[in-house]
């Protein structure tokens, strides 16, 4: 039964994707001529030219806006608020917090309309499409079985499949998911995760990525470097794990499947001489960004801080400048988006290192546009750029 209302679901989609993805996404296929994606990873020199031009003709006000994604829906900033920020350039994304799935498409729709009249580059659109959020992100979706629930890898795949063509039919481009944390913490993740066990959610949550990229949706492995071992909210307050992340290990694995994402926790690491983070938040943390997701786990994706708006970054003084000073390349619904623009836009006309360190985010965030489709060809009059993506 499940799978019939799953097999219902996406015929009732299937007029709104296209033929060519559609097969992409039931086979699985990560071939580079079938999947964009798959090249975000690739050395190419053709691609590469094409993401160097886009950037140097960018401004630092169009740079910084691109590292920006703000919120959308009942539990984030009202629609016109979140339009007005793209508008004006102070945010390159968005993320959706609840709405129907009729809301968002107009919402995705119009917003992209307006980009296209202001901005070399379109916005990007998100939403947290864990199975067990789903419902609460899209309202009029029924619920569908949690991770925690999710038993083998076809299941992960179903699941997977089917939240890929809702989002695809609605405009998103990224979701933030699938959880790599371990579930031991009920307070927070619990049924969010796909277990505690190495094993069980390795496997699942890396069926879920490949699944989510080959429908041309970005996947985010979340909450780095694991917020499943700790107890208590970080939405609430800062909490630190003792001793060495045990979860690294599950995010090494997302990274080996070529999950584009993974979004930096707010947990703190103490008495771990090799993870410490000093008293901050991993999302605030060079130790943590830098030295071990970038260079020790070798991860050349985007990195994204989870949200910004959340108390366990409230004491620290523009948490989303030191995020992107600690090696972030993107921040998620910051408090004040033209507060933060003024103060990255100074630190990089002071501070050459730092200018180079955020040019460098961009070019991962363009080179995503690219093969998302998301180049504003009339704004950049450099077609030629399209050559070699499509």
């Amino acid at each position: 039964m499940r799978r019939l209302v799953y097999l219902l679901a996406a015929l009732y989609l299937l007029p709104l994707i296209p033929t060519q993805s559609m097969a992409r996404v039931q086979s699985g296929s990560c071939r580079a001529d079938s999947n964009p994606l798959v090249r975000f990873f690739m050395e190419d020199e053709s691609l590469n030219t094409q993401v160097d031009r886009i950037v140097e003709a960018l401004s630092f006000r169009e740079m910084i806006a691109e590292l920006i994604v703000t919120s959308c829906g009942s539990n984030g900033r009202d629609y016109e608020s979140a339009y007005a920020l793209v508008r004006d350039g102070f945010a390159g994304g968005v993320m959706f917090l609840g709405a129907t799935s009729k809301e968002i498409r107009q919402y995705t729709t119009h917003i992209t309309d307006i980009a296209q009249s202001s901005s070399p580059l379109l916005p990007i659109f998100a939403i947290d499409g864990e199975p067990l959020l789903l419902h609460e992100r899209i309202t009029d979706l029924p619920k569908i079985p949690e991770a925690g629930r999710i038993r083998t890898e076809e299941q992960s795949r179903e699941i997977a499949l089917y939240i890929t063509l809702v989002l695809r039919s609605l405009g998103i481009h990224v979701n933030y998911a699938p959880v790599c944390d371990y579930s031991f913490n009920r307070e927070v993740i619990g049924n969010r995760s796909f277990g505690n066990e190495y094993d069980t959610v390795s496997l699942l949550s890396g069926v879920f990525i490949s699944t989510t990229q080959a429908g041309h949706v970005a996947a985010t492995a979340k909450h780095f470097p694991g917020h499943g071992s700790v107890e208590g909210d970080s939405h609430v307050k800062l909490l630190f794990l003792q001793g060495d992340p045990p979860e690294i290990p599950v995010f090494q694995h997302a990274i080996d499947r070529g999950v584009i994402f993974v979004m930096v926790g707010h947990i703190g690491v103490q008495n771990s001489e090799h993870y410490s983070t000093e008293d901050r938040p991993s999302s605030l943390s060079p130790t943590m960004i830098t030295r071990v997701l970038k260079e020790e786990l070798g991860f050349d994706g985007i990195v994204i801080t989870d949200a910004l708006n959340m108390r366990a970054v409230a004491p620290f003084d523009s948490p989303g400048l030191q995020a992107l000073q600690a090696g972030s390349d993107m921040v998620l619904m910051p408090e004040d988006e033209e507060v933060l623009v003024d103060r990255v836009r100074y630190e990089m006309g002071i501070d050459d290192d730092f200018r180079r360190q955020i040019e460098e985010s961009v070019r991962k965030i363009v080179r995503l546009k690219l093969l998302l489709g998301l180049i504003n060809e009339k704004e950049l009059q450099k077609s030629v750029l399209f050559d070699d993506i499509y």
